[in-house]
């Protein structure tokens, strides 16, 4: 192991490479390497720029996603391993977004009130009920406006 004075200095002692992108030049520091090394660290550093200019999409959760990782088959159990997490986690950012919209003096267009002693399992159960009752409107759509409609179906505000 080397003492720490020398990765310190290894550290300081930069070399500039220059790299030229269309009509204008970027100077990327890069530490001091040996020869065997220094093809992947420049390997390395152009697939991390590859991927830095690659398109970037948000994943959405569809209902019929939400319908599959939310349901629980004949026994009892999940049809997809861990998805009760992944869909309660979903319902209560719903919830969430929800309480957020109330707290800012917003009117949500579809105002549901849970109480406060639901658990997220009876949520869940009511979330499925709803899907696979209204599954033809809400299939292939975001998921987010299906769980609001089937919590304003089974909790309206009085």
């Amino acid at each position: 192991m080397k003492n720490p004075k020398t990765l310190l200095l290894q550290a300081a002692n930069a070399v500039f490479l220059r790299f030229r992108f269309s009509n204008t030049f970027m100077y990327v520091p890069f530490p001091v390497l040996k020869k065997r090394h220094f093809r992947s660290a420049l390997a390395s550093f152009f697939v991390y720029v590859f991927l830095l200019s690659c398109p970037v999409q948000a994943a959405h959760f569809s209902a019929d996603y939400l319908l599959k990782i939310c349901s629980i088959n004949e026994s009892g159990g999940e049809v997809v391993p861990g998805g009760h997490a992944a869909c309660q986690s979903y319902i209560a950012g719903v919830l969430d977004y929800h309480s957020l919209i109330q707290s800012l003096g917003t009117s949500p267009s579809v105002d549901f009130c849970v109480p406060e002693s639901t658990s997220l399992n009876e949520l869940q159960a009511v979330i499925v009920t709803y899907l696979r009752k209204n599954y033809h409107e809400q299939g292939p759509f975001i998921a987010a406006p299906g769980v609001a409609l089937g919590l304003y179906q089974a909790y309206p505000c009085k």
